[in-house]
Parts: structure tokens; sequence; C-alpha cells
């Protein structure tokens, strides 16, 4: 079953059959796999500039590479998160809270974002739609959370996410001996 939504969540699209939790869970963590490569690419890159300048600067085939499948990554998060905002119109969006009600998916991919927009800083990729757009997306299940009176649940969330991230980023530095990137963004 876990391999089946693994293989949806990596396919093109996302159907409305894919609106499950396993879905969610495959897409969250491949953006967990996907930003400790990024971390890694982004700490080789910026010892490659002689720790000055900004890692892009250094311009990587690796780093390039994990920073374009990062953002697949982030458009299959907003293409679900779009497309169960599109299907779940029923009053109180049941849908929506069965798949995002623990908040934890939902704080998860909101601080993926975080880190990977300074990591974009001085690029043209930054002003990808897909990042934006996800965002733009993670606010609204986030707004539907809080009418359901889930503020205190999805701050909690948000609180872990953020560590979990920090956590991430600490255990790639210390496999690159390298100062780890960290999100200079704190939305809520």
């Amino acid at each position: 079953m876990m391999a089946d939504s693994l293989s949806r969540c990596t396919s093109n699209t996302i159907s409305p059959d894919d609106l499950t939790i396993g879905t969610l869970n495959s897409i969250v963590q491949s953006m967990e796999a996907k930003m400790s490569e990024l971390q890694a690419a982004w700490m080789v890159a910026a010892q490659s500039t002689g720790g000055g300048g900004s890692p892009t600067m250094g311009k990587t085939v690796r780093y390039k590479k994990c920073i374009y499948t990062m953002l697949e990554q982030v458009g299959r998060a907003r293409e679900f998160i779009y497309l169960l905002l599109a299907v779940d119109t029923a009053a109180g969006r049941p849908k929506l809270k069965e798949v995002f009600g623990d908040c934890t998916h939902i704080a998860m991919i909101h601080v993926f974002i975080d880190t990977l927009s300074p990591m974009l800083e001085g690029s043209n990729l930054a002003e990808d739609g897909r990042l934006q757009q996800c965002h733009r997306a993670c606010d609204s299940v986030e707004g539907v959370l809080r009418d359901a009176g889930l503020s205190d649940r999805l701050a909690e969330a948000r609180q872990q996410a953020a560590e979990h991230a920090e956590q991430l980023a600490q255990q790639t530095a210390e496999s690159t001996k390298q100062p780890a990137p960290t999100s200079t963004s704190t939305s809520t």
C-alpha cells in the first residue's frame, strides 16, 4: 500500500483518489529526503566558495539538481493541497481535516518551504511559482485548521516541525562537517 502511494506521489499528476494520508506521508517523506540532499549540496557549494558569498555562486551541478528536485516536490505538495481544497467543498471540509487534522504534515511542508526560500535568494528560482503557490496553499489549509479550533495543535506542530528541520540540518552538517543552513523565516 505504501509503495502504491509512493508511486502515485512520484507520478506527474495527483488524482482525487490519491488524496489520502498515505500519499501525503509519501510526499512529506520525499520532501524530507530531498531537503537533506539539498542541505548537503548547499554545504558543499558553500565550501566551494570559500565560506564567503552565497552557495548559489558555486553553481555546482549537484546543487542545481537538488534545487530542481526539491522544487518538484514542492510542486507535488502544492498540487495535492490545491486538489484537496478543490474537491473537499462539503461544510466543515471533512476530508481536509481527516488528512491534515494532526497538523504535522502541513507544518512540515511549511517549514521545508521556509527553509528552501533563503537558499534560492539571488537566483531566478526565488520567484518560482511552485514555491509561492505552495506557501499560499499551506496558509489556506492552516486557516481551515484554525477555524476548526486547531490553532494550538497547529502552533505545536509548527514548533515540532521547525525543531525536526533543525535536527535534520544538524545531522547533515555533521555528516559534511559544515555549518547547517537554517530557515530565516518563521511564518505563522
